[in-house]
């Protein structure tokens, strides 16, 4: 399994459309993705994640959606839009 940092702002935009997470088990993603989702090492881990879905009812997906909603938004505001902002700037020819 790739072991590298996945781009963090493609993290909060899927919990923004209410996604279940399963991520690296890495400490930015951890923080990103908080209580969100669950973490891997493994393959097997994705595969016991997933498993573990099968089990949930409706109540639970709406509830796991509600969850990756609100971190999402933490997350847009406190992250994402802070690594954007040299990118903006050398879009538009300011130094930063």
């Amino acid at each position: 399994l790739d072991q590298k940092a996945v781009h963090p702002i493609s993290i909060p935009q899927a919990m923004s459309a209410g996604c279940f997470m399963i991520v690296p088990d890495q400490p930015n993603l951890r923080a990103l993705v908080g209580p969100a989702g669950v973490y891997y090492r493994t393959l097997e881990d994705v595969k016991a994640h997933i498993l573990s879905t099968q089990a949930w009812d409706d109540k639970e997906w709406q509830r796991r959606e509600a969850l990756s909603m609100q971190q999402a938004e933490a997350s847009l505001t406190d992250q994402a839009y802070a690594d954007l902002v040299p990118t903006w700037q050398t879009l538009i020819g300011q130094q930063h």
